[in-house]
């Protein structure tokens, strides 16, 4: 009877997984979502009161809503800082750039419904618009490509 292969895990050259550094337009936002995540996690109040948004206290469940945002932040920071191929970038940066477009369109929603006064809107919608142009104009310095090509790639 014939042994079976062993498993292996493709090996890949070094030049494949060395990339040259992120573009710094793509740097900046991945700090800057860094920045803004880990200090939603660590002090919630604080960074609300920064955003103009109101005291996250009156439930139970408000200052967690606020770390699970900042959590969400900083992971998508450290996708994008740590991506070693331009395969990896793109993914990070569409990643992201959903995020940033849902929580423009949860602004302005919340805006419209009355959920949500108008410096915090202005603040979290243009947080979004920051880092969504951060991100188109990385991805353009950076080369990265088509979109269409990035997303359908598996």
């Amino acid at each position: 009877m014939e042994a079976l292969p062993a498993f292996q895990i493709p090996q890949h050259k070094s030049s494949q997984m060395s990339s040259a550094p992120l573009p710094l337009p793509l740097t900046i936002l991945s700090l800057a979502r860094l920045g803004i995540g880990t200090s939603a996690f660590l002090f919630p109040s604080l960074t609300t009161n920064l955003l103009f948004f109101p005291q996250p206290t009156s439930s139970p469940g408000s200052l967690f809503n606020v770390r699970a945002w900042g959590s969400r932040d900083a992971l998508l920071a450290c996708l994008l800082y740590t991506a070693k191929t331009p395969e990896a970038a793109k993914r990070a940066v569409i990643a992201g750039a959903a995020v940033d477009a849902l929580d423009f369109a949860g602004a302005v929603w919340g805006f419209g419904k009355g959920e949500l006064e108008g410096l915090a809107a202005a603040a979290f919608s243009g947080g979004a618009i920051a880092f969504l142009a951060l991100a188109t104009v990385g991805w353009r310095v950076g080369g990265l490509g088509m979109v269409g090509r990035a997303v359908g790639k598996s």
